[in-house]
Formats: structure tokens, sequence, C-alpha cells
């Protein structure tokens, strides 16, 4: 797979990888989506909660094929800040259709660029819309 060329572009490609292992547990995803998360990447749900990196991994993994093949993520109003040092921070929504029930959400995250030239999630804080 090709490398993101924009940070907007890697946040479109992780929740591709997310829909298509959520809709149709498309296991061909997994990696990428895995080694996408770095090693001390934690996750504030909508919920509150602070997840670290294997829990969201574990999480996730439970989800395989959970919401069919309907089920749509799609991504909006992504936009990044570069930071400097290979950071970004990425804002965007994030609306999921065709599961258990139809979310909205705003997210930011903070990605890095690795040597490899791939992104690399560290932080992700995720709010419901209003």
């Amino acid at each position: 797979m090709a490398e993101s060329t924009s940070p907007e572009d890697e946040v479109k490609r992780l929740h591709d990888d997310l829909q298509a292992w959520i809709g149709r547990g498309d296991v061909s995803r997994w990696p990428t989506f895995e080694s996408a998360l770095a090693d001390d990447f934690v996750q504030i749900g909508p919920d509150g909660i602070a997840r670290d990196r294997a829990t969201v991994l574990d999480l996730v993994a439970g989800l395989k094929s959970i919401a069919g093949p309907t089920f749509v993520i799609e991504i909006k109003e992504a936009r990044a800040r570069t930071l400097g040092g290979g950071y970004a921070l990425v804002s965007y929504r994030e609306v999921q259709r065709g599961g258990s029930r139809d979310t909205d959400r705003w997210s930011s995250a903070l990605l890095s660029r690795s040597s490899t030239g791939a992104w690399r999630w560290h932080h992700l804080h995720e709010c419901w819309a209003g």
C-alpha cells in the first residue's frame, strides 16, 4: 500500500481500514491499522475514557464484522496543522452509518511521520458532535 501523502489522507486511510474491518471483517486491513498506532498511542473516546494502544487494539479486534457490509465511515472537514518535527494535528468530523446506531463525532489526532514516511498515530481525542 502506498503511504499517505498528507495527514488528512492518513485520517481517511485509517478509517477506510476500520470501515472494512468493522463492516466486512476484511482481515487484509488489520496489519495497516495496527501498525499505524504508535507504541505510545492513547485514545480518549467520546465516553471520556482514556485507552492505551493495547486496549484499543483489543477493542477494535472485537468489532470484526459487527456492523455488516452496509457500514460506512465518512470523514468530513479534515484540517491539518503542521507542528514541525514531522508532527501534525488533524481535526475532523467522523460520521458512522449502518451499524447498530448512527454516530457523529469531532476528533483531533496527533500524527507523526516515521522514517519510512508512514504516518503514526500518537493521540486521538473524540467527542460527540452536538
